[in-house]
């Protein structure tokens, strides 16, 4: 969390294999998802899970089936694809 601090807000969880991270203003939901993939991180839009268009900027993140190193590596690129 604390390396992802100002461009996206995680929503901690007690249980699951996915969380939330909302997009900070000037992030473009899709073009986050899309800069992720060429660099090998897969994370989805929260858009793509809504029934109607929502406002709502943010990714799905999910972590389960992943190392902590993987976790690690994922966090570091995406806080470079959000710089």
């Amino acid at each position: 969390r604390a390396r992802l601090a100002g461009a996206l807000d995680i929503v901690p969880g007690a249980s699951g294999l996915h969380t939330i991270g909302h997009l900070n203003a000037g992030h473009d939901e899709a073009q986050v998802v899309r800069d992720a993939l060429v660099r090998q991180v897969v994370v989805s839009g929260l858009a793509r899970y809504a029934i109607a268009p929502t406002p709502e900027r943010a990714l799905v993140l999910g972590f389960g089936g992943v190392t902590p190193l993987q976790i690690e590596r994922g966090v570091e690129t995406l806080a470079a694809v959000l710089d």
